[in-house]
């Protein structure tokens, strides 16, 4: 079936998830607003997550949380979700929590996506937005009708996506 997702703009406590794969490092971005939000680096070759922060359109480092040993190995696949509610992000790696922190400048609402610079590379599969409990997907890609490589990782909640298939 396909689901029509709800307008990205009023994306307000929700969590993302889906299944990620890198060799180094990919970003997964979450309530951006026009040109301001918060990402997630996943850092596999260093074992660490690294919240990013897109300001007035240039991204800086806003932190580095290092996590137990073997949580992220460069190439494997993980199951990540990242759950949003006001403030405050809290993250899980293969069902396990693994970081909590709060960022007074991010955006109320906003949209979700993939961010890669430079040499970093990475999948992602199956993802999934809804809000939290039980509550109504927003999105969902299982990126199946997409070719390796193909640009599109980044298409949930931009201008044009109009439906999306259930996973």
């Amino acid at each position: 079936g396909y689901l029509a997702p709800a307008r990205a703009a009023e994306w307000t406590d929700y969590a993302l998830e889906g299944t990620a794969t890198t060799s180094n490092t990919l970003a997964v971005s979450f309530r951006q607003s026009g040109n301001n939000g918060p990402s997630l680096q996943f850092a596999a070759g260093q074992n660490t997550l690294g919240p990013l922060r897109l300001n007035n359109g240039g991204w800086a480092a806003d932190g580095t949380i290092s996590l137990p040993a073997g949580t992220l190995t460069a190439g494997k696949p993980f199951r990540f979700r990242i759950a949003v509610s006001g403030q405050q992000v809290t993250v899980s790696i293969d069902g396990t929590q693994v970081a909590q922190y709060s960022r007074p400048w991010i955006p109320a609402s906003g949209t979700v996506g993939i961010r890669v610079s430079g040499g970093e590379t990475g999948t992602l599969d199956d993802l999934v937005v809804r809000r939290f409990g039980d509550g109504p997907y927003l999105y969902a890609d299982d990126f199946d009708a997409r070719a390796a490589g193909a640009a599109g990782a980044t298409a949930a909640g931009y201008a044009g996506l109009e439906l999306v298939e259930v996973c």
